[in-house]
């Protein structure tokens, strides 16, 4: 996955529709992402937080812009495909390290 990161902090990612992780979204909204600089890890964020599944046809073809990758690779059908889902992530809290040495750092960018 590639995520779209916006100045209010909120993340937009790309998924297919039937996949594993759009069912266990609908169940529960809950998400934690999980980057790291490999391949030791040293510098790692995590993003803890609500996603939510955005039909919107508007946002759709503004994501499908954004896409650091070309998307028409994944769905021929581009952003009105029904298999093409966007989902945004509204993060509570983003855990972060530069360094082992440094240690965790925590925002929390709403409340």
């Amino acid at each position: 996955m590639a995520p779209i990161v916006e100045a209010d902090l909120s993340i937009w990612l790309t998924t297919r529709a039937a996949s594993n992780k759009v069912k266990q979204i609908r169940k529960n909204p809950k998400v934690c992402l999980l980057f790291a600089d490999l391949p030791n890890g040293e510098r790692e964020a995590s993003v803890h937080g609500k996603a939510e599944l955005v039909p919107d046809l508007a946002a759709r073809k503004r994501v499908w812009g954004l896409a650091a990758f070309n998307l028409f690779d994944h769905f021929p059908g581009r952003p009105d495909s029904p298999d093409f889902c966007v989902l945004r992530v509204l993060p509570d809290e983003i855990r972060w390290r530069e360094s082992w040495a440094e240690g965790n750092k925590v925002f929390r960018p709403r409340g």
